[in-house]
């Protein structure tokens, strides 16, 4: 069995946003390192981080100005406008190209695929190539499955 961990910031008399959608502003009140800390923590020990559509594009608004190990670790973004996002044993692939409800939207590679557990970054080079830094070195993709990038190659 699983543990699932929410959690938000709302204030005493329950208070969470202002009159529009994501407008949070007391939440820079109580972000800190101690929260930031808390943040990295479950970061990185989550098996997936899971968001509804709402919630996403908000997150993604917000990380995407954000620097630090939090942006880092949350997504990247292609040109081409697919969205990587990784966990601790999985990576998923978001195709926003192709329309809902279709399983080939959302694409979720594990072990299986060739990637091992625990990637811990996701970097695009100026070519578009992604690459995966993961516990057993580093990784590439092939558009179907990852391959280990060796001393000598396949770069």
């Amino acid at each position: 069995m699983r543990k699932l961990i929410m959690w938000n910031i709302i204030t005493l008399d329950g208070y969470f946003e202002g009159t529009q959608n994501w407008d949070l502003p007391f939440h820079h009140v109580v972000w800190g390192q101690e929260l930031e800390k808390l943040s990295i923590e479950q970061l990185n020990s989550a098996d997936y981080l899971v968001f509804g559509r709402v919630t996403y594009e908000g997150m993604a608004a917000h990380w995407i100005k954000e620097e630090g190990e939090i942006a880092e670790h949350i997504y990247i973004e292609e040109p081409s406008g697919i969205i990587w996002v990784t966990a601790r044993g999985s990576t998923t692939r978001f195709d926003p190209s192709v329309p809902l409800p279709n399983p080939q939207t959302f694409t979720v590679f594990t072990p299986a695929n060739g990637l091992n557990c625990c990637v811990q970054s996701m970097y695009q080079d100026k070519a578009g190539n992604m690459r995966w830094g993961a516990g057993q070195g580093l990784f590439r993709f092939d558009g179907q499955r990852f391959y280990q990038v060796k001393q000598h190659g396949p770069w």
